[in-house]
């Protein structure tokens, strides 16, 4: 007997990829659909990339960001998951604001990857994330952005990351999401602040930031 279907799953088209629906209330579909071939559209353009992107796009309460109702990563070089609270009562401004902000930020993964492949250093993974936290402030300034926002001593917490730039065996949960004496988002916040120093003294395209070595981003003194 042929398996059905979720009431609330369903496949549409992002562009030349595909959008995948699981547990996402139907109402919302169309609005999500607009929201996603636009950001898809305005990203490929902005970071000059052709391939096709597959979306999966589910409901979950339990995952997401709790100051931004959603969530999102990218899974492979093509394939990006965002999770959204739609129980929420903010949720019209999850999917206008929110949801194309997080776009951005996996779909700059997406492009990383496809140049670079995954890397594992701690430096690789601070600049991956500075640069989708500085494309999301970049393109959408008054979008908040939780994980790049400025926290307290940030200059010691720099200095512990140099120590540690080239290596593979760090704690990544503890450096991202904090643990260990490590506050929450200080790998976010110091890979912003590393691309945003960056930009700050080279006048080049988003399109070329992303595919940028993360060698390109060591400072030569600590810079907060």
């Amino acid at each position: 007997m042929p398996k059905k279907s979720h009431p609330h799953q369903r496949l549409t088209h992002c562009r030349d990829g595909k959008i995948h629906y699981v547990d996402v209330p139907q109402k919302f579909v169309r609005t999500i659909d607009q929201q996603i071939n636009t950001a898809i559209a305005q990203a490929a353009k902005l970071f000059e990339y052709s391939f096709d992107p597959h979306i999966i796009l589910c409901h979950d309460e339990y995952s997401i960001i709790p100051e931004t109702g959603i969530t999102g990563r990218a899974v492979n070089a093509h394939r990006i998951m965002i999770e959204i609270d739609f129980s929420r009562t903010d949720i019209a401004s999850i999917i206008s604001e929110q949801l194309p902000s997080t776009l951005y930020h996996e779909t700059s993964h997406l492009v990383r990857q496809y140049t670079h492949g995954f890397k594992w250093t701690l430096l690789d993974c601070l600049v991956s994330e500075g640069i989708a936290g500085y494309i999301e402030k970049s393109t959408q300034p008054d979008i908040y952005v939780p994980y790049i926002e400025p926290m307290k001593n940030e200059t010691a917490l720099m200095k512990k990351a140099r120590r540690v730039f080239n290596s593979k065996n760090f704690n990544y949960n503890d450096w991202f999401f904090g643990g260990n004496t490590i506050p929450r988002w200080a790998g976010y916040r110091l890979g912003y602040i590393l691309v945003e120093s960056y930009m700050k003294k080279h006048d080049i395209s988003i399109a070329k930031l992303i595919r940028l070595s993360s060698k390109n981003f060591l400072p030569k003194k600590i810079i907060v």
